[in-house]
C-alpha cells in the first residue's frame, strides 16, 4: 500500500488528505470491522425509486483477477470494482465495462443515482479525475473526487505544482496552498463550499464558489479554520476557527459565508462539532480553564469522571442524543443520563424513528455481541452495523464466525430470528421500503450479486 498525506502546519486540528493506491486491504476492512461511519452515513431504510427488489448476479469476475475494490451503487442495479492487470497496471470495471488501465488508482466514487463512477488516477508522474471514462487535464496530484447531490457534477481537488485547486471540469478556483476539506455542495447542486488556506498570509478562509467558478463569495479571514461539519440538508456549516489566540466554533448558511456567527471562546477543542439530522442542534466537545464540556444545542455539561468519545448519535428527530463513553479500561452508552452496561469496547449506538430503542456492538473479550435495549445478544467473532427497521420491530445486523460472514435479524431482545445464508463478503444490508425483505451487496466466489431475503 502506498500512502501520501500532506498537512498543513499551522492548524491545531488538521485535516489529512490521504490518497491509497490499488490495495486489496480496503474489501477486507470495509466488509467487517467495528465500522468506522457514523449511523448519518448509514441508512435504515432505502427511499430511493427503482431499489432493485430482486436478487440479481451483477458480474462475474474472471478467474485469476486479482479485485482490490468493489461498491454497489445505492438501488442494488450497478457494481464497480477495481482490478490488478497482469503487466501492474489497474482498471476499474464499471456496468460490466473494464476501463483504461492506469498506473495506480484512488478515491473511486460512485454517483448518488449509481449511474456514473469517478475516481483519480496516475500515469506516470500525472494524475487525472476521470469521470465516465474521460480524463481531466493533467495535475500533479488529484484527490476527493464528490458528486452533486443531483449526480450531475463532480467537484474534485487538483494540485499544479505547489498549488491546489478546486476543479470542476477542466474550470478551476483561484487557489490555494492547502484545503482544509474536500469540496461540499450546496443542496441544490449549484454552489460549492471550501475552506483555503494561505500560508504565506497565515490565514485560512471560507469560499462559497459557484460550479462554474465564475462567482465567488468569500467569509471572514482567520489564523486557522478546521474540523469544518456539514448538516445533512447541506443548508448550514460549522467548523472550529481561530483568532489572536482565541479559540471558537463558527456557524454560517452555506451560501452565506459572508455572515457567521461565532460562538463562545475556549482553550481547547476536543472534538469536531457535528449537527443533529434536522441540521438544527449543534454538538461538540471543548474545554475551558481546565474543565472539559460536553455541549449539546444551547445545554454544556462538564465532564469529570469519564471520557467522552465523540461523535454522539441523534435520533431523528434530533431531541435525543446518546454518545459512548470510557472510565478506566471499560466502555459504556450513556442514554438520556442513564450508563449502560460495561463492555471492552462499544462501537456507534443506533436508535429507531423516535429514540426509544437502541442497539449497539460491543467486545468482551475477544468476543462481539449486538445489545439490544439492554439485552446482550449471542457470541460473534465480530459484528457490525446494527439497524433497525422503519417500525422498530427488528434489528439486522451483519456479523462473521468461523470464517463465515452473514447477515442476522434479531428481534427486540437480541434473539436471531433468522440466520441468512454464508457469503465470502457481505456489504451493509438496507431494508426494501414495505419493510418485508433486507437487500445486499455479496461476494460469492467470483460471482458479485445483490441479494434480497426476507426479514423473517
Amino acid at each position: 500500500m502506498i500512502m501520501r498525506i500532506r498537512f498543513a502546519i499551522h492548524i491545531p486540528c488538521l485535516y489529512a488528505r490521504k490518497i491509497l493506491l490499488y490495495s486489496a486491504l480496503p474489501i477486507l476492512l470495509c466488509t467487517l470491522n467495528a465500522c468506522d461511519r457514523t449511523p448519518e452515513q448509514k441508512a435504515s431504510t432505502s427511499q430511493e425509486a427503482g431499489l432493485n427488489a430482486a436478487s440479481t448476479r451483477l458480474a462475474v469476475i474472471p478467474e485469476g483477477q486479482d479485485v482490490g475494490w468493489i461498491a454497489f451503487s445505492e438501488n442494488g442495479r450497478r457494481v464497480a470494482y477495481a482490478v490488478k492487470k497482469k503487466n501492474g497496471t489497474y482498471a476499474v470495471v464499471f456496468n460490466g465495462k473494464e476501463g483504461k488501465a492506469y498506473d495506480g488508482l484512488n478515491d473511486i466514487v460512485l454517483s448518488p443515482d449509481g449511474l456514473r463512477v469517478a475516481y483519480a488516477a496516475r500515469k506516470g508522474n500525472k494524475e487525472y479525475c476521470v469521470v465516465d471514462g474521460k480524463e481531466s487535464k493533467p495535475y500533479t496530484d488529484v484527490a476527493n473526487p464528490v458528486f452533486s447531490p443531483d449526480s450531475a457534477v463532480v467537484a474534485y481537488e487538483a494540485k499544479r505544482n505547489d498549488t491546489w485547486y478546486i476543479a470542476v471540469g477542466n474550470r478551476e478556483s483561484a487557489g490555494a496552498d492547502m484545503h482544509d476539506m474536500p469540496p461540499k455542495f450546496s443542496s441544490d447542486g449549484r454552489w460549492l463550499t471550501y475552506i483555503e488556506q494561505h500560508y504565506e498570509e497565515k490565514k485560512s478562509v471560507r469560499v462559497l464558489s459557484s460550479i462554474d467558478m465564475k462567482t465567488r463569495k468569500s467569509g471572514d479571514r482567520y489564523d486557522w479554520i478546521s474540523a469544518t461539519a456539514i448538516s445533512p440538508d447541506h443548508e448550514r456549516i460549522a467548523n472550529w476557527a481561530g483568532r489572536e489566540g482565541k479559540k471558537f466554533l463558527v456557524v454560517s448558511d452555506v451560501a452565506r459565508p459572508d455572515a457567521t456567527k461565532e460562538g463562545p471562546e475556549y482553550d481547547e477543542v476536543l472534538s469536531p462539532p457535528m449537527f443533529s439530522p434536522d441540521g438544527i442542534t449543534l454538538a461538540y466537545l471543548a474545554g475551558r480553564k481546565g474543565k472539559r464540556f460536553f455541549v449539546f444545542g444551547d445545554r454544556k455539561r462538564e465532564y469529570k469522571a469519564i471520557d467522552i468519545r465523540f461523535p454522539p448519535v441523534f435520533s431523528a428527530s434530533g431531541r435525543k442524543l446518546v454518545y459512548r463513553a470510557e472510565r478506566g479500561k471499560k466502555q459504556f452508552v450513556v442514554q438520556e443520563g442513564r450508563n449502560g452496561p460495561p463492555f471492552d469496547e462499544v462501537a456507534y449506538p443506533v436508535l429507531n424513528q423516535d429514540g426509544s430503542r437502541i442497539a449497539y456492538a460491543a467486545r468482551e473479550g475477544a468476543t462481539w455481541h449486538v445489545v439490544v435495549n439492554g439485552n446482550t445478544g449471542p457470541a460473534f467473532d465480530i459484528v457490525v452495523t446494527p439497524q433497525f427497521s422503519a417500525d422498530g420491530s427488528w434489528v439486522v445486523y451483519r456479523a462473521r464466525k468461523d470464517g463465515k460472514r452473514f447477515v442476522v435479524i434479531a428481534d427486540l431482545s437480541g434473539k436471531i430470528v433468522r440466520k441468512h445464508p454464508d457469503y465470502e463478503m457481505v456489504w451493509q444490508p438496507v431494508f426494501t421500503p414495505d419493510g418485508k425483505n433486507i437487500a445486499y451487496g455479496v461476494k460469492s466466489g467470483q460471482e458479485l450479486w445483490w441479494k434480497v431475503e426476507p426479514v423473517n
